[in-house]
């Protein structure tokens, strides 16, 4: 496993035996025969009066379900029917993109040093919850103390919620700290590609869904939710212990944690209303390969790899050497761990984007803006924004 690190019978008788003729045809039955008949006939309308009672309960409890459930819920999501972006909606989704804009106000206030407990690392979450709330989406810190290597440490997920009140969450989700050397050649390791790109990505994905989400005419079945998990990287040596700290902690506390789900229904647990974790690494450097790692999510992945090729062939993004998806699954992706993993184990359907063999790049020096593609990250932008409009049923031509 590459660890991120990488009835019948018959009888006779004369009348005297109790026979009687039944018509011309000199059958004879019992004289009892007309009772029992009539008691049988009895039962079986009974039975039938009350199964038939029984049925118009249930369905009528069925009916009241129903009402119950798609009074609020949106079947147009992944948990419903499919749905396809037009053509003219893919064009109107992609208009409102600068590269200028994405790189010197989403990207460069990620672009720094920015291990766990540093300023940094402060100013890093400002700038996620600085930007996520000026756009309207509610944003909370879940804050966690865990030990380490180096001692106990304050760690903070952020997670931005569209609307809080829907049942079912589709999320994207990044790590934002980047990892820690304490000295040597790469102790001002950035983390371009791991993972403020993908961090970027998720802010302006935020940016372009949230004036398609304000003209929505009805309450959204499933809301997208953004989360940016703290201590995704190892402070010494990858193991069980020493990695994930934040996914671990959320996927934990998600699982003990009900949410209300109405009037006669069971409460499922927080972690339990999550559609899908879609979770975003070492994104933004040239020829990514993104290989489909789980069965349940495989026609997620086939549908991102089309999003890719219809937005090529309408010149919205740049043809690359090769398509970013490899969609040949065989139930032998490469296995990686990384934050996706408490949620795995626990049933959550996760698509991940990671590239995979990890960039020369990956945990060096090297990991700065010199390795970043404009023309990749363009396209990382308009897939991963498309493929969640078409998702939510977002409709880029009435915003």
């Amino acid at each position: 496993m590459t660890k991120k690190r990488r009835t019948g019978g018959g009888g006779g008788g004369g009348a005297e035996g109790g026979m009687v003729k039944v018509g011309g045809l000199g059958s004879r039955k019992p004289r009892s025969g007309k009772k029992r008949s009539l008691q049988t006939r009895s039962k079986t309308t009974w039975l039938l009066m009350a199964g038939g009672s029984c049925l118009a309960v249930f369905v009528m409890f069925l009916f009241y379900q129903h009402l119950a459930t798609s009074s609020d819920r949106d079947v147009s999501t992944a948990s419903g029917k499919a749905w396809t972006l037009s053509d003219e909606q893919l064009i109107a989704l992609s208009k409102d993109t600068s590269m200028r804009y994405f790189k010197n106000e989403l990207l460069e206030p990620l672009m720094v040093v920015r291990p766990v407990g540093s300023e940094n690392h402060k100013k890093a979450r400002q700038h996620i919850r600085t930007t996520l709330e000026s756009l309207g989406w509610h944003v909370e810190t879940d804050t966690f103390t865990d030990s380490t290597p180096l001692g106990r440490k304050t760690f903070h997920n952020i997670i931005a919620t569209w609307d809080p009140s829907a049942r079912q969450r589709v999320i994207f989700a990044a790590h934002y700290e980047s990892k820690l050397f304490l000295k040597g050649p790469h102790k001002n390791f950035i983390g371009a590609i791991d993972s403020a790109v993908p961090c970027a990505i998720l802010l302006d994905l935020a940016r372009s869904l949230t004036p398609l989400l304000r003209t929505r005419t009805r309450a959204l079945g499933t809301t997208p939710q953004l989360v940016f998990f703290d201590g995704e990287e190892a402070f010494e040596n990858w193991t069980a212990k020493d990695s994930i700290y934040g996914a671990r902690h959320l996927a934990s506390k998600w699982a003990a944690t009900r949410v209300h789900a109405g009037k006669g229904r069971r409460s499922p647990t927080m972690l339990e209303s999550i559609e899908c974790l879609v979770l975003l690494d070492l994104l933004g450097a040239k020829n990514p390969t993104i290989h489909s790692a789980f069965p349940n999510t495989h026609f997620l992945h086939r549908r991102m790899a089309t999003m890719e090729q219809r937005l090529v062939s309408l010149d919205l993004i740049t043809r690359q050497p090769s398509s970013f998806f490899n969609t040949n699954y065989a139930g032998r992706a490469p296995a990686v761990e990384d934050d996706h993993i408490p949620f795995v184990r626990r049933g959550v359907p996760v698509l991940h984007l990671i590239t995979v063999p990890f960039p020369r790049e990956w945990h060096t020096a090297g990991d700065d803006a010199t390795i970043l593609d404009d023309d990749v990250m363009l396209n990382w932008i308009l897939i991963v924004r498309a493929f969640a409009a078409e998702y939510l049923h977002l409709d880029p031509t009435r915003a």
